[in-house]
């Protein structure tokens, strides 16, 4: 009924029972800390990616470029490579290349 009712598996629901007989309520619906390293594009690196890539392009330019934010960035003391900045503005769903927002992937 608790698969059904919540969407999940059966298999789903037996690990939760057995974390939280083991190990308490806070356990069993929270996940523990995952190994690997650290995320080099916080939240706060995005948003600066985002806003670059909506402003005005550089004189000279029509649009910004990754390599464009990047050198951007470096100068903000935020120091990436070019396909993090392309694999950002990918994940806020810009459309590279588009006149609308002025953003070119290369």
């Amino acid at each position: 009924q608790i698969s059904n009712l919540l969407g999940i598996s059966i298999a789903t629901v037996y690990n939760l029972r057995k974390r939280y007989r083991e190990n308490g309520l806070e356990r069993a619906i929270s996940e523990k800390a995952r190994p690997g390293q650290p995320r080099k594009v916080t939240q706060q690196v995005e948003a600066q990616i985002t806003q670059l890539a909506c402003s005005v392009a550089p004189d000279g330019r029509t649009r910004w470029t990754a390599a464009l934010i990047n050198e951007r960035l470096v100068k903000l003391d935020i120091h990436i490579d070019d396909e993090s900045v392309r694999l950002a503005l990918k994940k806020v769903s810009s459309n590279h290349g588009s006149k609308s927002n002025g953003v070119s992937a290369r």
